[in-house]
């Protein structure tokens, strides 16, 4: 096995579901592997336009991605880099955005990040939801008295409002951020899906295969099970199974899934009370859920 690495993740903070950090320690056999994460008990909805929204039980964990990337890589164990020269591969396993085939976006929704202190008496255990006209933000407790906020927007000729402007112009988030930090450059967050994810000798996985709208808060479980599968995948086929019929399986069973992801991201965003820019991001989340649900039509 090699291993490619690409360029250092963002820093940034991540939510872990608790379904997802007991999946990721299993996986990794290691019941303390995210030991002194940062704790995460409930979550506050507010997406139309009461002041006030329900706070539901969402029990979590918060933690840099930086940090989960090296309790992660702190368990493998892999071959130098020039131990196995890539043309004797016999599978290439791609993790990467824009590399093999095509890949099928549904939308140009990015997400900006910024780092913003908590005020004093705000709770830390607290993530927060809200729609705004412009999309929606997302603040994320990470300890300390920090916490991340996300807004997730369409890039247009103008700039955001800056993090402190958006924090203030929000109904339930604004009460609980004091100072903001400067926004990370857009992240590119539509769902997208790679047309074909695998073929002879390769196959796409994580955001190299299909991606998620962040608003369904399980990015990550959604990449381990997606990894789960196509380690799957690939020990059919070396166990003798039909080449054809288990990447066929594979590719099938993604765009199953984000087909269902896309119709519920689609009643989401028509519950929200947004700009009327978002009218091309919601048709283009229905060409997605017709183009995935067609028989063959993948």
């Amino acid at each position: 096995m090699r291993i490619e690495r690409g360029a250092p993740a963002r820093r940034r903070h991540v939510l872990l579901s608790k379904a997802t950090a007991k999946l990721l320690a299993a996986l990794w056999d290691d019941p303390m592997l995210l030991d002194g994460a940062h704790p995460i008990r409930e979550r506050a909805v507010s997406w139309r336009t009461a002041p006030t929204g329900d706070v539901l039980p969402a029990p979590g964990l918060a933690l840099d991605v930086d940090d989960l990337v090296q309790r992660l890589a702190q368990h493998l164990s892999l071959p130098s880099q020039s131990e196995v020269p890539v043309g004797d591969a016999a599978w290439i396993v791609d993790t990467r955005f824009n590399s093999i085939g095509p890949m099928r976006q549904f939308g140009g929704r990015h997400a900006w990040i910024a780092q913003v202190e908590l005020r004093k008496g705000a709770r830390d255990d607290l993530c927060v939801m809200e729609s705004v006209a412009e999309g929606w933000a997302f603040l994320l407790p990470a300890g300390g008295g920090l916490a991340s906020l996300q807004f997730v927007s369409i890039p247009s000729s103008t700039m955001p409002p800056s993090a402190a402007d958006l924090g203030a112009a929000t109904r339930t988030i604004r009460d609980a951020i004091g100072k903001a930090g400067p926004w990370s450059e857009p992240i590119p967050c539509m769902p997208h899906v790679r047309l074909p994810p695998a073929g002879i000798g390769w196959l796409a996985v994580g955001e190299g295969a299909l991606g998620f709208d962040p608003i369904s808060g399980d990015g990550i479980g959604h990449v381990l099970r997606g990894v789960v599968l196509a380690a799957t995948t690939l020990h059919d086929i070396a166990s003798g199974k039909d080449m054809a019929g288990c990447l066929d399986a594979y590719e099938h069973t993604l765009c199953r899934a984000l087909a269902q992801h896309l119709r519920t991201c689609l009643g989401l965003y028509r519950d929200a009370p947004l700009a009327a820019a978002w009218q091309e991001e919601i048709v283009a989340m229905e060409v997605g859920v017709a183009l995935l649900s067609e028989t063959g039509g993948w």
